[in-house]
């Protein structure tokens, strides 16, 4: 008896203090770049198909449905690797978007945060463990697709020209270019 009341104290507990929450469950309407950018980890890696490592690819690999056409390595050292990385290539990938209205570093863009189904096939690096998520090269396209300052929801799009901004600054986020909206709620 004294260990299931044990038990339910220490349930409690974690419950309470969000030791029980996924930091999968951000909440995109409310997120600062520092949150989109800490990020949850990697999880389970062997969920991932299109895992790569920026130190090793090659202009031409294939990562998953995307074709890699430019690497450029900003700081080689092991502690403190930054690149820029462009990929090629329509993907299908589902997650959230918010259109945001006056943003403290975002402004009025529209951002897309990738949903744990799609991030299995979606193009990432052993390097990064932030949020995947992304702003839209072609803005208007996005803020008439996902509509006024302030909407917010989730999609299935279609995407190309997806770049990875691995580094330090806050000023450089990952984009790709917004080619359909499949589904939007």
């Amino acid at each position: 008896m004294k260990r299931v009341f044990i038990m339910i104290l220490v349930a409690i507990f974690l419950v309470v203090s969000g030791c029980g929450t996924s930091k999968t469950q951000l909440d995109l309407s409310k997120a600062s770049i520092e949150d989109l950018n800490e990020g949850p980890g990697k999880g389970n890696l062997d969920k991932i198909k299109n895992l790569f490592n920026a130190k090793e690819a090659q202009i031409g690999d294939s990562v998953g449905d995307m074709i890699i056409d430019s690497i450029v390595v900003i700081n080689n050292d092991p502690a403190n690797f930054q690149a820029i990385i462009k990929l090629s290539g329509t993907v299908t990938i589902s997650g959230r978007y918010v259109h945001y209205e006056n943003h403290e570093t975002l402004g009025n863009k529209v951002v897309f945060l990738v949903d744990e189904e799609s991030l299995a096939m979606f193009p990432q690096l052993e390097q990064d463990k932030r949020y995947i998520w992304f702003s839209f090269i072609n803005q208007d396209a996005a803020k008439e697709a996902f509509g006024k300052p302030g909407s917010q929801g989730t999609a299935t799009i279609e995407i190309d020209e997806y770049q990875i901004n691995f580094t330090k600054t806050h000023s450089l986020e990952n984009m790709a270019k917004l080619i359909e909206v499949i589904e939007k709620e």
